[in-house]
This record gives structure tokens, sequence and C-alpha cells, in this order.
């Protein structure tokens, strides 16, 4: 068959997490949830790579726990929050090949892949429940008439763009959000005022809602916050803001991309900082910083337009190979590596980051040796991606690491998805003329049995394809003869 012809899928798939309010101490423990697609790079049969990126899920479960108002005691309350959702694992193809016929050929496979796991149903990625949730403040400080109660009779909407004005009016919600947002402006030079103003602001941005979050972006919540946030260096307001900023950002796409234009550039730089800083320990309520942090990252990563931007911001990919040796829990782990996954999903990003000094080898260790399954998907996700880029696919190959990492994965890992992405991965590299030799002779045949192994006792149909199309672009005329006889 020619290997010329070219078929683009889109893969689906979604799993789950369990959510908290955000400014409350998480507790390790996750599962995850996923969307995929696909997108075209060079690789062999079928010409499939998938791509991932988030998309929103249907079903949900709800989850009800208790927090505590820094306010004052008498107004602690139950809080309900965090929709999650699942869904059944499904696939959708292009148009070219709606019939749902899988056709082998030997054209380059896509492969782009964005994730997103633990998303509620509105899209927002949630954090794990704790069993000892946080107050914001132990002493909540009274609030002078600087740092109002929000009143829902307030009709000042001055001074705001018209798609917020119209969100606004239509929600019946922009008068309370915009006191909430003018009192943190207030607070910004007191200390006291300014724990109560974002106390009062967590708890007004704590909902599920992507409107009214487009709304709290609008009114410009997002530069208050960042202004705060650099400002300070108190742990217990750094965790806080980090809390708000991650409620803020499960809005849209088009809002988080009209915020970021705007403040992205100094944002994502102190969040770096802040999250390095976190990491090297002496930071109180460090767990939860870094994962509201890595969270707002990752709602960045998420938005196509701003891949390559963010991979270009100065210690971002510095921050993802730090993975491999920081102490951080499961689900910050798997945040971690999903950010990874979606700037990989960006063609102008993958030379760039197989090119970083370290990454390769944290992924690699992260494949190999990390106890998270979902972290193990990520990087063989990672691994795939950057495999369908033709300029990195002899070096890859050619390096005994990376290529007994793949084996590894597609031969012996629990997880359908992981060993599927692996098989990709060496489908991919098996597409370049100048690998094949390399790869059917490797440790022995090592190759060769692990794919064979695959498309003839892998329960996963999806890897069995890629394995036999893994197979079908090894054999030319140069590898036939060992093919043959294995």
């Amino acid at each position: 068959m020619s290997r010329n012809n070219h078929h683009q899928h889109y893969h689906n798939y979604n799993d789950r997490i369990h959510h908290q309010s955000s400014y409350t101490l998480n507790s390790p423990a996750s599962t995850a949830s996923t969307s995929s697609t696909m997108s075209s790079s060079a690789v062999g049969v079928d010409g499939v790579k998938p791509k991932r990126f988030f998309g929103s899920s249907s079903s949900s479960s709800h989850r009800r726990h208790h927090y505590q108002d820094s306010r004052s005691p008498q107004r602690q309350r139950h809080h309900h929050s965090g929709r999650h959702s699942t869904q059944s694992h499904s696939v959708m193809v292009d148009s070219e090949d709606r019939s749902g016929n899988e056709n082998l050929t030997s054209s380059p496979i896509p492969a782009t892949k964005s994730h997103t796991r633990g998303r509620s149903a509105n899209g927002a990625l949630t954090s794990p429940p704790s069993s000892s949730p946080l107050p914001l403040h132990p002493n909540p400080p009274a609030l002078s008439h600087n740092v109002r109660l929000f009143s829902k009779h307030s009709n000042n909407t001055a001074n705001v763009d018209g798609p917020t004005r119209k969100m606004m009016l239509r929600k019946g919600v922009g008068p309370v959000v915009k006191r909430a947002i003018d009192d943190l402006n207030k607070a910004i030079k007191a200390r006291e005022l300014r724990i109560a103003a974002i106390t009062n602001a967590c708890d007004e941005f704590d909902h599920w809602d992507e409107e009214k979050h487009s709304i709290e972006l609008g009114l410009n919540a997002a530069n208050v916050l960042s202004q705060l946030l650099s400002m300070t260096d108190d742990d217990d307001e750094i965790r806080m803001i980090c809390a708000a900023l991650e409620m803020i950002y499960r809005s849209s796409h088009d809002s988080i991309c009209k915020s970021f234009a705007d403040i992205g550039n100094t944002l994502v730089p102190l969040l770096l900082r802040l999250l390095e800083r976190c990491e090297t320990g002496g930071v109180r309520f460090a767990d939860v910083s870094i994962m509201n942090i890595t969270k707002v990252l990752l709602y960045f990563s998420r938005v196509p337009k701003l891949r390559v931007m963010l991979t270009r911001q100065q210690g971002m990919i510095d921050a993802i190979v730090r993975i491999s040796f920081s102490i951080l829990n499961p689900d910050c782990r798997i945040f971690r590596m999903k950010v990874l996954a979606n700037l990989a999903n960006a063609e102008d990003n993958r030379l760039p980051l197989y090119e970083h000094h370290g990454l390769i080898d944290s992924i690699l260790k992260v494949a190999n040796l990390d106890l998270c399954d979902s972290v193990r998907e990520y990087a063989a996700t990672v691994l795939m991606e950057l495999a369908s880029l033709s300029a990195i696919q002899v070096p890859m190959t050619n390096d005994d690491r990376l290529l007994s990492t793949l084996v590894k994965l597609m031969a012996s890992d629990d997880t359908f998805e992981t060993r599927e992405y692996a098989t990709t991965a060496l489908q991919n590299l098996a597409y370049a003329k100048d690998n094949r030799i390399r790869l059917t002779s490797y440790n022995d045949g090592a190759v060769l049995e692990g794919l064979k192994k695959t498309m003839t006792k892998d329960k996963n149909e999806k890897a069995r394809l890629r394995a036999a199309g893994a197979l079908m672009n090894l054999a030319c005329d140069d590898t036939a003869e060992r093919m043959g006889v294995h």
C-alpha cells in the first residue's frame, strides 16, 4: 500500500479525579481524566498519532465537603463544589475515515496530544479531597469600612468592556464580583485588609461556572491578584492568592487568551519562581501552592494558541525537568506531566523540548520508575509526540535508553493507553528509512519481539493496530531477511 496515504485520527478518553475546594490542603490521591485527539506528523501506518486536548465531558458526580470560612467562626458553612466527570472511552475520526474502517498504509502518523485529567463537568481541573481542610486564616481580621461585604444590590458596572457587561447582566452576578475585586484593590497596602479581602474573593470565586469566571477575568481579577502576589513573601498570602488564581482561570479559552495577552509575561515568570521556591523547602502549605500554581499553568497549556509562548517562558521547561527529582505528591506529578504533554502537542515546541538539557533524561526516569500509572502514561504520550517530528527521529532511535524504555512500556505496562502510546512512538520512529535496520537489530531483536507480542496478544485493539503498522513500516529489502528469521 502507498506510504503517501495520510489519514488523521482522533481519539478521546476521559478519566477521573476527585475535587475539594482549592484553597484547602490537598491530600495526595488521584486518578485522572483525559480527552484526546490527533494531529499530523510523520509516522507510518494509518497516519495515526493521537493528539490530545482538553474537552468537556457529559456525566458528573458531586462531592460535598466542609471548609472553614476565615471571616468569622459564625460564618462557617457547608460548601458544595467540585463537579467531576467520567466518560467512557470514545473515538472520533475525521471526515476521511468516518466509516470507521482502518486503512493500513505506511503514511506518516499524525501525533500530537494534549491532555486533561480530573476535569469537572465544565472542563475545569479539580484537586483531590482532603480529610483535614485548612482554614484560610487562623485569626480572621475584622473588615474595616475599606473592605466591604458584598452587596447584591450594588449596580456599579462602569469601566467594564461590552462583552463582560453583557455577561454580567445576563448572569446577574457582576456587581458582587466587581465589589470583591474592588476590595482587593483597596486592600493592597494593608496586610490584615488583604487577608480579609482575599478570603472574601476566594469565597466568591470558588465555583464551576465558566461564564462567571470569564466575568471575573474581564473585570481584571487576575491583574489585581498578580499584583498582590508580586508584593508579598508571606506563605499564607501566597497560598490564598494562588488558590484564587486557580479558581478564576477555570474559564473559557477566549477569556484565558485575553488575560494571558494582558499579564502572561508578568504572571508566568512569577508563578515559576514561586514554584521553585515551594519545591526547595521551607515554605508552609507548599503542597497546596504547588498544586494550584501547576493547575494555572495547565489551564494556560490547554489553549493551543498559548503553548508556544508558554514554552518560551524562562524557567518553564526547567520546572518540568524537576519532576524527576523534586518531592511531589502524585497529583502534582500528574498535572506537571499534563502540562508537558500539552506543550508537546504544538509542533513548534517539539525540537526545543527535545534539545533542552535534562528533559529527555527526566521523562525516561519517570517512565521507568514512577509508580503512578497516569504519570507513566503521560510520559509515553510525550515520547510519542516527540517521535512524530522527522528532524529528531534518527537521534531518538540511536538512544539506547529511549528504545529500551519504549519496549518496556509497550510490552509490560499495566495501562492500555501507555502501551498504545509507546507502540505508536515506535511506529513513528519506524517510518524513517534510516531507522529500520537499527530498530530490527536493536538488542538482538527486542523491538521486533515486543511488536510481535503486542500485535498478537495485547487486549487493546489500537495497540495491536499500531504494532502492525510499525512492523509494516520496518519491512523493506534491507530488513526482510532479519524479520523473516525472527
